[in-house]
Protein backbone atom coordinates (compact mmCIF):
# COMPACT_ATOMS: atom_id res chain seq x y z
CA UNK A 1 0.00 0.00 0.00
CA UNK A 2 1.47 3.32 -1.06
CA UNK A 3 1.18 6.18 1.44
CA UNK A 4 1.05 9.58 -0.18
CA UNK A 5 2.90 12.73 0.85
CA UNK A 6 -0.13 14.29 2.57
CA UNK A 7 -0.56 11.33 4.92
CA UNK A 8 3.15 11.35 5.79
CA UNK A 9 3.00 15.07 6.54
CA UNK A 10 -0.05 14.69 8.80
CA UNK A 11 1.48 11.76 10.67
CA UNK A 12 4.73 13.72 11.11
CA UNK A 13 2.86 16.69 12.59
CA UNK A 14 0.98 14.38 14.97
CA UNK A 15 4.26 12.71 16.02
CA UNK A 16 5.94 16.07 16.66
CA UNK A 17 2.97 17.19 18.78
CA UNK A 18 3.04 13.98 20.84
CA UNK A 19 6.78 14.27 21.46
CA UNK A 20 6.36 17.92 22.46
CA UNK A 21 3.62 17.01 24.94
CA UNK A 22 5.71 14.17 26.38
CA UNK A 23 8.85 16.30 26.82
CA UNK A 24 7.15 19.52 27.93
CA UNK A 25 7.62 18.92 31.67
CA UNK A 26 11.12 17.48 31.39
CA UNK A 27 13.52 19.91 33.12
CA UNK A 28 16.44 20.42 30.72
CA UNK A 29 18.08 23.16 32.80
CA UNK A 30 17.97 23.24 36.60
CA UNK A 31 16.09 25.99 38.39
CA UNK A 32 18.03 28.87 39.87
CA UNK A 33 17.57 29.17 43.60
CA UNK A 34 18.61 32.09 45.76
CA UNK A 35 20.01 31.48 49.21
CA UNK A 36 20.36 33.97 52.01
CA UNK A 37 23.37 34.09 54.26
CA UNK A 38 22.66 32.58 57.69
CA UNK A 39 21.49 35.14 60.21
CA UNK A 40 21.08 37.94 57.67
CA UNK A 41 17.51 38.15 56.50
CA UNK A 42 15.94 40.92 54.46
CA UNK A 43 15.60 44.36 56.03
CA UNK A 44 12.12 45.84 55.95
CA UNK A 45 11.10 49.43 56.59
CA UNK A 46 8.39 50.35 59.12
CA UNK A 47 5.75 50.49 56.35
CA UNK A 48 6.58 46.94 55.23
CA UNK A 49 8.60 47.85 52.13
CA UNK A 50 11.86 46.06 51.46
CA UNK A 51 15.02 48.13 51.87
CA UNK A 52 17.37 47.84 48.86
CA UNK A 53 20.75 49.32 48.04
CA UNK A 54 21.41 50.64 44.53
CA UNK A 55 25.03 50.68 43.46
CA UNK A 56 26.52 52.22 40.31
CA UNK A 57 29.57 49.99 40.52
CA UNK A 58 30.34 47.91 37.42
CA UNK A 59 29.21 44.31 37.51
CA UNK A 60 31.87 41.71 38.17
CA UNK A 61 31.19 38.35 36.61
CA UNK A 62 33.01 35.30 37.90
CA UNK A 63 33.06 32.19 35.76
CA UNK A 64 33.62 28.97 37.64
Amino acid sequence: MKIDFYTKAVLTVIAVCLVTIALRDLPLVGEAQAQMRPGQGPVYEADGSLRVKISNAPLQVSVQ
